[in-house]
């Protein structure tokens, strides 16, 4: 072995200058191994080489050093290592995959501002910092690792690649030019990482990584794995890893790393230079850029796996047989920021992948960025160039996602447009473009993905901050559109949990419009609420809704796909989109079990059926049932006119005849009548076995020559009606109802009535017969006529079943069992109902109910005028219990002065409670049944306000003012509490009895 003394002896010796630990540990005093104007004082030759292992003689000839390595590995330890300007190092080695490690054991960094050549693989360790100026070149047949963190011999030898620093590790930078032979490898590994140079590895791979513990892998896929982060603030004003020069990977692979932890946030990578791995020869780029679960990772340069056409690094040939397709790029960080970058993974064979913060939808093992901000300057490419298909682009963050740039993966010749993915677990902000589209006309999907999201005409986006506050994410109007213009356009939501709590909800508050062939598709974790028009006209345009609970048209609100070939898709299931009477009428034909859609509105003028629309006729009180789903998507059908014909006998006659657990939902039926025999309804004649109406109409009218006819339904069983209404006039014999004939065992709810409703017995201004239902939230408001018996406002014959929240405001007359609300209530509950329109019948009326029978009312009133010759009363006509069940009346009040009736109960045979009171009673009772005698202080407000101005100085029986329905925090309750008797207070005027404070009361007592 050959020692060589250098020139850096003299430089340390000097007092005029910084030692090389002081150049490496300042940037403002001294830069002498950072700025290259300073580095011609580095050493000009390696110093004190001492053999550690292997077969090594090192010879020095002038400014040239030769070592020549006979072994396949080995180690020399130096004093130092620095190449001066016009110095060479030459390193002989057996082959290129011998590796000699050069150690150095002395404190100065190492300078390379000279040549280090070799045919092998060389590696440069040095505690104190390495620099390779710009006038600095490294190249090597096999490969090169430039490392201020240490690895142990036994480590080297054995090819376990494991380097571990001292917690603060020294920087390496390079500055010069790196070059390494077809398939060989570069890693600078430091403290702190700098490239400002050209790092060229064409076929091999190149790393740059900043961390206290790294492992090179150069069999597997991994490459370059960071741990520990070093010492805080080695940094400074820069990145852990900065490069600002360019990194060329042809057809191999470039890993950026640096180890931070998530709860110390540092700046990690800032590239504003060019990497590049760009696919060739079948040989596709990867370049993976990783920030760590703490590091924030800034892109403003190029970073490239785009393919390269007509070059082949592998062989001789100067074009390869298959066009190459991109490669992939994968870059991840606590928070990612994208300004003025591009990103390129297009190819001449088809687009490749590109990640950003994220896999698909947060899948996968990937680390997931905090936040993604991309601005408007940045372009995301992943094109097929001459063919094939674009590729895929995601960018996820967990908390908040701002996007403005562009994506573009588009296909080529036959290939389809590709996919990308723009998300934000919690929020996103997407004011950018996506063009997916392909010469052939097909889209790709565009998917963006928060927790709710509103499509709103005007929003923020939530834009402002860097912590998404919890709030629903906004894509405006405008941002949508334009990206259905290139793209199909997924909008999907995450699951609970989000900062604000939200459930994953999709609302669209205003309308979109698209003419493209784009497909939208909304999938929520919750539901979809569509308050807005949808309105795609492209000739194969389409919808998909993927409700995670249900979806729903607002008021007003319509889908309209008038496309030949446009296509529908609710939560996984296909629809047939119906355009005309004739595709109507074709379901009879396609099948009763499909899926059926309106895709615009339809008029059917000029037609009259003589039968259901729907459903083929089997005899004259059947029908083939349709057991399918019918989705209006809130259009409207607009003059049905169906009549069977006064002679004809048929039954279940509608638009639908029969329906046996289908879907019926967001329809309307405008104008039009139908009529028929029994069974008769606007929307359907029958409804059973689950059948569901939802969010439908009709302001048809309807006749039955027998029974059961609806201004809906006709017959319902076992069904679910709800927010629907009719308001056409409803007619016929038993069983007649402004909404359904009769009902059985169904749940009614959100539903009204408004069309006047005639017939002679069990007739209702809702409902006519109702057994065994569930119904709250609804009302009627027509007018109800019957010539018999069981005769109601809102209902006629109610058995067995529970009604809540309802009211009814038409007047009713019958003969008997007539009431304000229901006509006749057999073991039923009323809950928090009233009736307020005038009642009179023959017999057993009430203002509320005419005949109530081992049932219970709770919380409920009637102020219509109530008139009658037998069992009147101003609440109930007949009370009595049946077969051991008690009636039983709590908190429920009627007025004597507006029903005109001076007893609650006209007929009480009931041994139940009645907890009754009169809304104009003088003398009112307090919460806890205290009388007020007339002329004295009320002591306390009634719970609905009434008389609570009753004061000293009145005379006796002076009618206090009524009350005004509110309750003592103004809720609009309707109800008093009251002294648990049954009798109205009556005052005595000489032989006559009349309610005390009515208009017959004159104050005078006998």
């Amino acid at each position: 072995m050959t020692a060589t003394k250098s020139a850096l002896g003299r430089f340390e010796s000097s007092s005029n200058f910084c030692s090389y630990r002081k150049l490496l540990a300042s940037t403002t005093i001294c830069t002498g191994l950072l700025v290259p104007g300073s580095l011609a004082l580095a050493g000009d030759l390696p110093t004190g080489g001492s053999v550690a292992a292997g077969d090594v003689s090192i010879g020095q000839s002038g400014g040239a050093m030769t070592v020549t390595q006979g072994s396949n590995k080995a180690i020399v330890n130096w004093t130092g290592f620095s190449i001066g300007a016009g110095n060479s190092v030459t390193f002989i080695q057996p082959g290129s995959t011998s590796a000699i490690l050069n150690r150095v054991t002395g404190d100065t960094p190492s300078s390379i501002a000279g040549s280090l050549s070799a045919n092998g693989r060389v590696y440069l360790i040095n505690p104190n910092g390495i620099a390779i100026t710009s006038s600095g070149t490294v190249k090597v047949g096999g490969g090169f690792v430039a490392s201020s963190l240490d690895i142990d011999d036994e480590d080297f030898l054995d090819g376990n690649l494991s380097f571990r620093g001292n917690g603060a590790s020294a920087p390496v930078r390079n500055d010069g030019v790196i070059s390494i032979g077809r398939g060989g490898y570069a890693a600078l590994i430091g403290g702190t990482v700098t490239n400002s140079g050209l790092v060229a590895v064409p076929l091999g791979k190149a790393g740059l990584a900043s961390g206290e513990q790294v492992t090179l892998d150069l069999s597997g896929d991994g490459f370059l794995q960071v741990a520990v982060p070093t010492a805080a603030g080695a940094e400074g004003a820069g990145a852990l890893i900065e490069n600002s020069g360019r990194i060329s990977a042809e057809g191999g692979t470039v890993v950026m790393s640096a180890a931070t932890a998530r709860e110390a946030a540092r700046r990690a990578v800032n590239l504003s230079g060019v990497v590049e791995a760009r696919s060739v020869s079948g040989r596709n780029g990867r370049i993976v850029i990783g920030g760590g679960s703490g590091g924030r990772v800034s892109v403003s340069g190029r970073v490239s796996t785009a393919s390269v056409s007509g070059l082949d690094l592998a062989s001789a040939d100067a074009v390869p047989t298959l066009k190459p397709t991109g490669g992939s790029i994968e870059i991840t960080g606590r928070e990612i920021v994208l300004t003025g970058a591009e990103l390129d993974a297009s190819g001449a064979g088809g687009g490749g992948n590109i990640v950003v913060g994220g896999g698909f939808q947060g899948t996968g093992d990937l680390l997931h960025a905090d936040t993604t901000t991309v601005d408007a300057a940045t372009v995301i490419r992943a094109d097929a160039t001459e063919e094939g298909d674009g590729g895929d682009i995601v960018l996820w963050s967990d908390s908040l996602t701002r996007f403005s740039g562009l994506i573009s993966a588009r296909g080529m010749g036959n290939g389809e447009g590709g996919d990308a993915e723009v998300s934000g677990k919690a929020a996103l902000a997407y004011e950018g473009f996506a063009d997916l589209g392909s010469d052939k006309g097909s889209f790709g999907t565009l998917l963006l993905d928060p927790y709710n999201i509103t499509i709103s005409a005007t929003g923020t986006n939530n834009s402002s901050g860097t912590v998404p506050t919890g709030e629903d994410s906004v894509i405006t109007v405008a941002t949508l559109e334009a990206a259905l213009a290139g793209a199909n356009v997924e909008i999907a939501t995450g699951g609970s949990g989000s900062p604000g709590g939200q459930a994953g909800d999709i609302t669209v508050a205003d309308a979109v419009n698209w003419s493209s062939d784009a497909v939208l598709t909304l999938t929520a974790a919750n539901d979809i609420f569509l308050n807005a028009d949808l309105t795609a006209t492209g000739q194969n345009a389409g919808l998909v809704l993927t409700p995670g609970g249900d979806y729903s048209i607002g008021n007003n609100t319509t889908v309209t796909l008038s496309g030949t070939n446009a296509s529908l898709d609710i939560a996984g299931v296909s629809y047939t989109l119906i355009h005309s009477q004739a595709d109507l009428e074709a379901i009879n034909s396609l099948g009763l079990s499909g899926n059926y859609a309106l895709a615009q509105d339809l008029d059917l003028t000029g037609t009259t059926y003589t039968d259901a629309v729907i459903g083929t006729r089997v005899n004259s009180s059947n029908v083939n049932p349709f057991t399918g789903t019918f989705a209006g998507l809130g259009h409207v059908i607009r003059n049905l006119t169906i009549d069977v014909g006064t002679g004809s006998t048929n039954g279940r006659v509608g638009l639908f005849g029969h329906t046996d657990g289908a879907t019926l939902r967001d329809v309307g039926l405008e104008g039009g009548s139908v009529t028929g025999h029994h069974y008769v309804g606007m929307l359907a004649g029958q409804v059973e076995n689950g059948t569901q109406v939802l969010n439908s109409y009709a302001t048809g009218d309807v006749t039955s020559f027998t029974n059961e006819a609806g201004g809906l339904v006709g017959y319902s069983s076992n069904s679910t009606i709800s927010n629907v209404y009719a308001t056409g006039s409803v007619s016929g014999h038993s069983s007649v109802g402004g909404l359904i004939g009769k009902s059985v065992d169904s749940t009614i709810g959100s539903a009204h009535a408004a069309g006047t409703v005639a017939g002679e017995l069990i007739v209702g201004g809702l409902i006519g017969n109702s057994y065994e239902d569930t119904i709250s939230d609804v009302h009627a408001t027509g007018d109800v006529t019957g010539t018999v018996r069981r005769v109601g406002g809102l209902i006629g014959w109610m058995q067995d079943g529970t009604i809540s929240k309802a009211y009814a405001t038409g007047n009713v007359r019958g003969d008997y069992y007539v009431g304000g609300l229901v006509g006749s209530s057999s073991e039923s509950m009323l809950i928090n109902v009233r009736a307020t329109g005038d009642v009179s019948a023959e017999s057993a009326v009430g203002g509320l109910v005419g005949q109530l029978v081992a049932s219970s009312i709770e919380t409920s009133k009637a102020t219509g005028r109530v008139s009658g010759t037998t069992e009147v009363g101003g609440l109930l006509g007949e009370n009595r219990d049946f077969n051991g069940r008690i009636s039983q009346i709590t908190k429920s009040s009627f007025d004597s002065v507006s029903t005109g009736q001076f007893s609650a109960i006209g007929d009480n045979q009931s041994s139940g409670v009645a907890d009754i009171v009169d809304l104009s009673a003088p003398t009112p009772f307090d919460p806890g049944g205290v009388q007020v005698p007339p002329g004295q202080p009320n002591p306390g407000q009634l719970a609905d306000g009434a008389d609570a101005d009753a004061g000293p100085g009145q005379a006796p029986g002076t009618a206090l003012p009524a009350g005004d329905g509110k309750g003592p925090g103004g809720e609009d309750t309707g109800l008093v509490l009251s002294d648990p008797l049954l009798t109205t207070p009556v005052c005595t005027l000489g032989t006559t009895s009349v309610p005390c404070g009515s208009a017959q009361d004159n104050g005078n007592r006998s």
